[in-house]
């Protein structure tokens, strides 16, 4: 977002107005304005983002979880309690062989074990890299599971995709700020 915001201050327009297009969370295009002869649009620039987005509705390995989680996502409280969860987890093996001879008897114990007592949260608000990172990431309701049989862990989203609505706003009002000048001047617009 940056570079477009330093493109469009540094060119020389002419008479002719621009438009930023945030086309969704992760793209944004600048355009001219109609152009009067053609009754077209030229398309001068377009900014992708290319965040390392995490593997959502999926379970991973509680290792491969935990550094996601501090990689991936902004650290708050959120994440602090899900670390503080998902690091306390040990997986218990016990094997008991009774042996008479005859008769064989075998008690085997495999799952997870907590540490301490806790609840697992559920939802939960996390905010991951999702968009550009020049704005504040949406925050997002996921769904926290943990899986006995690894022990491994997985977030499965639950706003129904409103997070790209507030990533759009966010984007439109960075560019509103940034180019001001040029928003007011009606030299630039910026439509989301």
């Amino acid at each position: 977002l940056t570079a477009v915001v330093d493109y469009c201050q540094r060119q020389l327009f002419d008479e002719l107005r621009y438009i930023v297009h945030v086309r969704d969370h992760a793209i944004v295009d600048v355009y001219t304005a109609e152009l009067p002869e053609t009754r077209q649009r030229e398309r001068f620039l377009c900014a992708e983002c290319a965040a390392d987005m995490f593997r959502f509705g999926n379970f991973v390995p509680v290792e491969q979880f935990v550094i996601a989680l501090q990689a991936q996502f902004v650290q708050d409280d959120w994440t602090a309690k899900i670390l503080a969860l998902v690091g306390n987890i040990a997986v218990e093996g016990k094997q008991t062989v009774d042996d008479d001879g005859v008769t064989q008897r075998v008690t085997t114990k495999v799952g997870i074990v907590k540490t301490e007592d806790r609840e697992v949260p559920n939802p939960v608000v996390l905010r991951p890299y999702r968009t550009f990172p020049e704005i504040e990431q949406p925050e997002s309701r996921f769904v926290f599971r943990l899986d006995i049989n690894g022990p491994s862990c997985a977030l499965y989203e639950a706003d129904g995709g409103a997070w790209k609505n507030a990533a759009i706003a966010g984007i439109a009002a960075f560019f509103q700020e940034h180019l001001e000048q040029q928003v007011e001047s009606g030299q630039i617009t910026v439509l989301a």
